[in-house]
């Protein structure tokens, strides 16, 4: 019996930390010197349902939401309670755009850019309040280590570039 309690205790020691509303695992992501508890939306149902439902989020909280490809990114409010704003992230992890999302708004928020990868929901003023501002860079590590936890075998990193070729090199 003490060895299950033990067991128990080390995978709760070890799990990723529950959102403080109850939802899903969440996840350290670092964005500059800003911590955000973010859950994963990293399948097509996650990012489907995304924050629709909650009635709480906690303030250093959010949801990422991760994407194959960098592409023009489209969110809607439907059967979302909760006052947001969205980040757009480009594929470097650079924060390209702010924008504030309204509970239960259809009209959607489209990303001027097409070259964004991920997109995170805080909840309203939560970039201003972590002093996040267009440029800050989120530590795609820490997006790495949470798709590990999930039991994701991919990273989000962009391969490394080619060396340059020497000067007297000709094709």
């Amino acid at each position: 019996m003490d060895g299950v309690l033990l067991l128990g205790l080390l995978l709760c020691w070890a799990a990723p930390v529950l959102g403080d509303d109850g939802g899903a695992p969440c996840h350290p992501i670092r964005i500059e010197a800003a911590v955000i508890c973010a859950e994963l939306a990293a399948t097509d149902a996650e990012v489907r349902q995304g924050l629709m439902g909650r009635t709480r989020l906690a303030p250093d909280a959010g949801m990422l939401f991760i994407y194959a490809r960098p592409r023009r990114l489209s969110f809607w409010m439907k059967d979302t309670l909760l006052s947001l704003d969205i980040g757009f992230f480009d594929a470097a992890g650079v924060l390209q755009e702010i924008h504030p999302l309204v509970p239960l708004d259809l009209r959607s928020v489209v990303s001027r850019g097409d070259g964004m990868r991920f997109a995170l929901e805080v909840p309203r003023g939560g970039f201003a309040r972590a002093g996040l501002e267009i440029g800050a860079r989120m530590d795609l590590g820490s997006v790495d280590a949470a798709l590990k936890a999930r039991g994701f075998a991919v990273s989000v990193q962009p391969p490394p570039a080619a060396p340059p070729l020497p000067e007297e090199w000709t094709p």
